[in-house]
């Protein structure tokens, strides 16, 4: 899988074409990426894609509105992080409106030796999408405390989160 190039349609938007060439914002194309998940999926059964945008100032914030215009001037865009399956320690799902949606996720997030363990949360609370990070701060010898480091709003309504899996789900 994956030795040829993935290919799009002749109907393919060149903005998608455009993205497809740097999916993740570190200059891996779709074959690429797609390559990587298919074999972390056939290793751990489920492996998860997150579509992450950067933070930006939202209207309210003390920042005007912002347009598409000034998200490519400034190369602002959506990127995909490979959510290994090993690093995610909780995932809830329910229906909604008809089909299954992430509720809930939390994902031990990769950090540098000098760094503290760091944990991502994305929650969906009705129609609203949050997410927050937090760091461990207590000594090896304390109780387990967290901090919040960052958090914000998905502005689409829901966590933008899908699973690859390899294998037949069985139960919930």
């Amino acid at each position: 899988p994956f030795q040829k190039e993935v290919t799009l349609g002749d109907d393919t938007p060149s903005e998608i074409e455009e993205f497809c060439m740097d999916v993740d914002g570190s200059g891996n194309d779709v074959t690429a990426f797609a390559g990587t998940m298919f074999n972390s999926g056939i290793n751990f059964c489920v492996d998860w894609i997150f579509v992450d945008f950067p933070k930006i100032a939202q209207p309210g914030d003390n920042a005007p509105a912002r347009t598409r215009e000034d998200d490519k001037r400034d190369g602002t865009r959506p990127y995909w992080t490979h959510v290994h399956a090993t690093n995610v320690l909780e995932v809830r799902s329910r229906i909604v409106k008809g089909r299954e949606v992430v509720t809930y996720m939390r994902i031990r997030e990769p950090a540098a030796d000098d760094k503290p363990l760091q944990i991502r949360i994305l929650e969906r609370i009705g129609d609203v999408a949050v997410w927050s990070v937090w760091v461990k701060v207590s000594k090896p010898t304390e109780k387990t405390k967290w901090q919040r480091i960052d958090d914000g709003v998905f502005s689409i309504g829901e966590i933008p989160l899908t699973p690859f899996v390899t294998g037949r789900r069985k139960g919930k």
